[in-house]
């Protein structure tokens, strides 16, 4: 799978610049550009943003897969004041959500958002733990997940556009976006510790 280093030395070469132009463009060094080029590291935001803006491409273009055996590609994140947007409210629900918002601002142009629910998976480890402890100090079993539960109150979403998928975490201060290597077609589905499952389409 053709990688975001490949992706970038290929716009640039488009482009007609060279590795050093590309660096002025940029106010970077040229030692910086020849680093993501060889895939020893990633661009920060702006300057993704700058280099989209450059060779007339978006941002998930230049952000395709660095790891192939990786359920998630690159991860990009960006800061959001999440109480500055107003609630978006779907037809038919009483109440409304920054979150739906914030995650409509940053892919207009997706043809489908999904809100997801989110279920942290327990190791067989942790299962033990619960068990065990369940029996000495009468703790409540799922217990890590309750945890789990109560301290992440983060919204998660399912950001669908032509030949992409993002699953993409809303927070009070960030925006964080994770392009998918495999098609999601079914309302449930596990990614690493994360089961997640679709509960509203936003758009």
């Amino acid at each position: 799978m053709e990688t975001t280093a490949a992706r970038i030395r290929s716009a640039r070469q488009r482009a007609g610049l060279s590795q050093s132009q590309l660096a002025d463009r940029l106010s970077v060094s040229r030692q910086a550009v020849t680093k993501w080029e060889n895939g020893g590291g990633l661009p920060d935001v702006e300057n993704l943003k700058a280099m989209a803006r450059l060779f007339d491409v978006s941002v998930d273009y230049l952000l395709v897969d660095t790891s192939p055996d990786s359920p998630t590609a690159t991860t990009l994140r960006q800061p959001i004041d999440l109480a500055s947007y107003a609630p978006h409210r779907i037809r038919g629900k009483l109440v409304g959500s920054r979150a739906h918002a914030a995650v409509l601002d940053a892919y207009p142009d997706a043809s489908e958002v999904w809100a997801l629910s989110r279920v942290l998976e327990t190791t067989r480890k942790q299962n033990v733990v619960e068990w065990l402890s369940a029996l000495a100090i009468d703790t409540p079993f799922g217990l890590f997940g309750t945890t789990d539960a109560v301290n992440n109150h983060d919204a998660y979403y399912l950001v669908i556009k032509p030949h992409q998928q993002v699953l993409v975490r809303v927070g009070k201060h960030e925006l964080e976006s994770r392009e998918l290597n495999e098609t999601i077609t079914a309302a449930s589905f596990t990614l690493g510790h994360d089961r997640f499952r679709r509960t509203t389409q936003v758009r």
